[in-house]
């Protein structure tokens, strides 16, 4: 036991640790990839499926298969690619500043402890958040057009600038009432709030003509 770096606690009747997590050299890279490729690693893998399965662990056994593992090139001389993967906890429903904030953390931790190895981190969360971003782009591109063509439909239906910039004055502040409402309710910059800044410019618009031709 104490060769392998282990200590037995008489007061606490339990095995710990006498060495750091970081002292462990690691395995040169040559008896690494001869451990990859002998039939004995296979056989360790196909025993620990089924010790899972049979203990009715058959997710473990699901998600070890599917969500971690190494592939060697055709002449098994080299690593073509590994995947590994683990738990981590975050929020189900997050805005786009909140969802680009957990790449970062994540991004440094991997940088930080890989920089030689490589490769990416990805989840699920990332899967919608460069959309959110476009989108949230697209709401303040969206909302700037919108104000120019009813700007431009004021001017023909009211034939009077005048009128026209009053009322696209109190479209932009009706505008900027919503804006500034969402986040007092509690609400997200996101794909739905996007498009209901847009539409909120529409509505606007439609009330304000029919108010500034009578």
């Amino acid at each position: 036991a104490s060769a392998s770096g282990c200590a037995f606690s008489n007061s606490l009747q339990v095995c710990y640790s006498t060495t750091s997590p970081y002292s462990y050299p690691g395995l040169p890279a040559t008896d690494f990839l001869n451990m990859l490729k002998s039939t004995g690693w296979s056989a360790y893998l196909e025993q620990r499926q089924t010790s899972l399965k049979i203990s009715g662990r058959q997710y473990e056994a699901d998600f070890a298969q599917s969500m971690t593992g190494v592939r060697l090139t055709a002449d098994m001389s080299q690593i073509q690619f590994a995947w590994h993967s683990y738990n981590a906890t975050y929020p189900s429903e997050n805005t786009v500043d909140q969802a680009n904030t957990w790449y970062d953390r994540w991004e440094e931790f991997r940088v930080r402890w890989g920089p030689s190895l490589g490769g990416y981190q990805t989840t699920e969360l990332y899967l919608f958040m460069v959309t959110q971003g476009y989108m949230v782009q697209a709401a303040t591109t969206g909302i700037c057009l919108s104000l120019f063509v009813a700007y431009i439909v004021l001017l023909l239906c009211t034939r009077n600038w005048l009128n026209a910039t009053l009322g696209i004055s109190c479209i932009c502040c009706i505008t900027i009432t919503f804006l500034g409402f969402v986040p007092i309710i509690g609400w997200s910059l996101g794909e739905n709030e996007c498009i209901f800044l847009i539409a909120t410019v529409g509505l606007s618009v439609d009330y304000t003509v029919h108010l500034l031709n009578a």
